[in-house]
């Protein structure tokens, strides 16, 4: 994310309790736990490339060897 910074000074009580919702709001957004290790979703489609792959190096490399 690119950084964001903005200076405002409000003297209405209304307009700055809006604010500062907005603010709190999307400061705890950046806050929120991401999920380091896998889940089984990842799993299957790291499993599912690999085969692909695996297939793919298999057969190039039995029409390289048939040469």
């Amino acid at each position: 994310r690119n950084n964001r910074e903005v200076g405002v000074i409000v003297d209405n009580g209304e307009v700055a309790e809006y604010f500062t919702k907005i603010f709190n709001y999307d400061w705890n957004l950046s806050k929120e736990e991401k999920n380091m290790g896998m889940d089984y979703e990842s799993y299957t489609d790291t499993i599912a490339i690999i085969a692909v792959f695996s297939i793919a190096f298999f057969m190039i490399y039995l029409h390289w060897r048939r040469k």
